[in-house]
């Protein structure tokens, strides 16, 4: 076998041809974060509100097997100073605020505001006729690009809903 100097011209790539793809895939990451935290955002917003409505559903399930009036006495916490808000179910709106006394309990999650159309903040649930309180509980999060959402329910037609406030967004209708 002859000896030959081996070619390392055509070995590997170019330092130009590395730098040039690590820029390009860094531009790639770079427009798809923001969209991505966007929509880790939004699920966590429908996530929460669909959780609130079936809260509020079994709750009145609950009202309805005791045959009785309860309450949903509504905290609205304060995000700023890290105090998240919750829901509590309890029979009388002043057993509410006791933990012993609460029938069932939700807390809010991070990033998530509740701002709550009941008056008093408070939902009574009649558990003979399977009534709920007229209002809403409306979700603000903290990404400015994601739509608020809110939680309807109505006493005449004893039903719970979510929907969108600005536009419809995947499987809940506009408001």
């Amino acid at each position: 076998m002859p000896n030959t100097p081996l070619n390392f011209s055509r070995c590997g790539f170019t330092l130009i041809e590395s730098v040039t793809t690590l820029c390009i895939l860094s531009l790639m990451v770079a427009t798809a974060l923001p969209r991505m935290s966007t929509s880790l955002a939004q699920e966590k917003a429908k996530s929460t509100a669909t959780s609130l409505a079936h809260f509020i559903s079994e709750a009145k399930s609950i009202a309805i097997i005791r045959n009785q009036k309860l309450w949903i006495k509504i905290s609205l916490g304060d995000i700023s100073q890290g105090i998240p808000w919750s829901l509590a179910l309890a029979s009388s709106v002043e057993q509410a605020s006791q933990p012993a006394h609460q029938l069932l309990f939700y807390q809010g999650s991070d990033n998530i505001q509740l701002e709550s159309g009941y008056l008093y903040d408070q939902i009574m649930l009649d558990g003979i006729k399977g009534k709920i309180s007229n209002g809403h509980l409306l979700l603000n999060s903290a990404e400015t690009r994601v739509p608020d959402l809110k939680v309807i329910s109505s006493y005449d037609a004893a039903r719970i809903r979510v929907c969108a406030v600005e536009e419809a967004i995947d499987g809940f209708p506009q408001c």
